[in-house]
């Protein structure tokens, strides 16, 4: 902007100004200074906070996409799922062999019962049948002999049956302390399931501690993002206003130009109308002298009804044509910026700013204008042509007549046609600097060059673009052999990323069905002494607010001065539970401006914290 100090409008400029009461004498003195300052100082402003909120962004997302990282936790989900799987199959070999082992020993237990009950049932048979025959030896139905026969088989019935008994101890004397080793077996087996499913727990809890910050960082990232496009968009206002200066310049000579051209226009239609005034004044004229020699010769010895009658009109001379032509006010206006060539001489128009600022379209609507004006002036000079061989031809005839009758002319026609002559002239001549500037402008346009610097200038530029369009074809090879590699890297490690996303979801279905209950039991703690954020907050209202809506503050023990963001939620709820997603730390300002929106004293600090709605009543 300080180069526009260093161009000084032209003379003709200063004045209209100096006219108008105010001093202007450069292209500075047009600018509103303090404005373009201004609004130049908040795009270096929100430039930087753009710079500073995109490197959080980007530090955000790095967070969140790091592959490696999840890389390394996925490969560790994927170890504690085969370690998982392993203690499985040996909890299942473990058990299928003990239960083959318990179905051995417990077939062997029956078999042994059913002999124990038979060996007992026949030794208490036969010790009742030895009971019925003492009764009937105490009746004195059997003799002495008898008696003391039957007792000696008794006494060896059950001697056998004991030695029977004896046997069966001691064949499942191991059953018991093989059955206490499978206990200690499966209590071991317990034990390590116990401890893997602590495990597991303990991991499955870690990573929904992952996933919940992460999804905080995404509405973080999400929050940001949005407060990015609000400011790129005010930034793309303020850039509306700058982009004027870079192209003000170029734009005070196509001004220049303009004013030129609309100065040429004003004067070739005021050169045309006072032709077409002259002309038909002259021809009025010439009828006015026919009509008088009409009147002296033959209309002497016509009747009176001829001119009362028939062709009453023929008695009074032709009436005045006087048009009403609009004064051009202006050309009173407009200042006198000087002729094309004294532009021509001070034009500086770079070719890259021309190029740079018209499109394809412009080119071909100047090229048509262009095509158009050189049509209608070689109209014109043809039109100029004819009219000087007629003026020629006129004037030899005019010198035949001045020879054959010299009375019927005089030094008056003469003059009048010299006259009208002329005007037609600077009519002509008024036209063609018009058509002139006309062109000039739609060349300026184009490049503002003559035509040797354009053949040089593109020369040059085909060079370049030939050598460009070289490098680009080996960049564009390079790049496809680039793209063709990545393409297929990318398709390996989406396969790779299938497979290993089937094998976490495969994990996070067993840890699910071992901690339902767990799960269901598990909650997050309010903060009442600190906030970061990922933590719950809840709000209550303060009784105070504007515009409908209540003021909300944090529920806390020694951590004043934490008001919920009005965006959080909508209505008034009686309370409002919340994951803490953004906080903002701010300082109160003066009471009743926007930055002491909760009436704090002036300087107090307090947080506004953006959550995520977890409940409300």
């Amino acid at each position: 902007m300080q180069s526009l100090s260093t161009i000084s409008l032209h003379q003709s400029l200063i004045s209209v100004a100096q006219r108008s009461g105010r001093r202007i004498q450069t292209l500075l003195d047009t600018v509103p200074v303090e404005r373009e300052n201004a609004w130049a100082a908040q795009c270096q402003t929100a430039h930087s906070n753009l710079l500073n909120r995109f490197s959080d962004l980007e530090t955000s997302f790095s967070q969140v996409g790091n592959i490696s990282v999840w890389d390394d936790e996925a490969r560790g989900d994927l170890d504690a799922e085969e370690k998982t799987i392993d203690t499985s199959n040996e909890v299942e070999t473990e058990a299928n062999k003990i239960s083959q082992q318990q179905a051995q020993r417990l077939d062997q237990l029956t078999i042994d019962h059913a002999r124990v009950v038979q060996v007992v049932m026949g030794a208490i048979s036969r010790e009742d049948s030895g009971a019925n025959m003492m009764v009937a030896s105490m009746s004195g139905v059997v003799d002495s002999s008898s008696d003391s026969s039957a007792h000696v088989p008794d006494k060896q019935n059950a001697q056998t049956a004991f030695s029977v008994l004896e046997e069966l101890s001691q064949a499942s004397k191991g059953i018991i302390p093989s059955m206490e080793l499978d206990d200690n077996i499966l209590t071991a087996l317990m034990q390590r399931v116990a401890d893997d499913k602590t495990n597991i727990m303990r991991r499955m809890r870690f990573r929904l501690r992952q996933i919940s910050v992460a999804q905080s960082t995404i509405q973080r990232v999400l929050s940001s993002h949005s407060v990015l496009r609000d400011a790129l968009a005010q930034q793309s206002d303020n850039m509306m206003h700058l982009e004027h200066i870079p192209e003000f310049t170029s734009s005070y000579r196509h001004f220049l130009s303009e004013v030129r051209r609309r100065r040429a226009y004003g004067i070739a239609v005021t050169s045309l109308a006072a032709e077409m005034i002259e002309r038909m004044a002259s021809m009025r004229v010439d009828e006015v002298k026919e009509r008088e020699r009409f009147l002296r010769g033959p209309g002497q010895h016509l009747m009176p009804a001829f001119f009362d009658i028939f062709a009453p009109t023929l008695a009074s001379p032709p009436p005045l044509f006087a048009p009403h032509v609009p004064a051009m006010a202006e050309l009173d206006t407009l200042p006198d910026v000087g002729t094309d060539i004294d532009f021509a001489e001070e034009q500086v128009v770079s070719v890259g700013e021309t190029s740079g600022n018209n499109s394809i379209s412009d080119e071909e609507r100047n090229r048509d204008q262009i095509e158009s004006v050189k049509s209608r002036i070689n109209s014109v000079s043809m039109d100029a042509g004819d009219k000087g061989e007629c003026a020629a031809s006129g004037d030899d005839q005019d010198q035949q007549g001045l020879i054959v009758s010299a009375d019927e002319t005089s030094s008056n026609e003469l003059m009048e046609t010299y006259h009208e002559q002329r005007v037609a002239a600077e009519a002509e001549r008024n036209t063609l600097a018009y058509e002139n500037t006309v062109l000039r402008q739609a060349i300026e346009r184009l490049g503002g060059k003559s035509p040797r610097t354009y053949v040089q200038q593109s020369r040059a530029k085909d060079k370049i673009n030939q050598a460009e369009h070289a490098k680009a074809a080996d960049k564009n090879k390079r790049v496809t052999q680039i793209n063709s590699s990545l393409e297929s890297r990318i398709l390996s490690l989406e396969n790779e990323l299938a497979i290993e996303r089937k094998k976490v979801d495969q994990s996070m279905v067993l840890m699910k069905r071992t901690t339902d209950e767990q799960l269901s039991e598990t909650c997050d703690k309010i903060s009442h002494s600190s906030f970061e954020v990922g933590d719950v907050g809840l709000f209550m209202p303060t009784g105070r607010g504007s515009g409908g809506k209540r003021t909300y503050l944090a529920f806390h023990s020694n951590c004043p001065h934490r008001y919920l963001c009005t965006e959080s939620v909508d209505g008034t709820p009686d309370y409002v539970l919340g994951r803490i997603i953004y906080q903002a730390e701010k300082s109160a300002g003066p009471l009743g401006s926007k930055e002491n929106p909760f009436g704090l004293h002036i300087g107090t600090k307090f947080w506004v914290l953006t959550v995520e709605v977890i409940k409300i009543p």
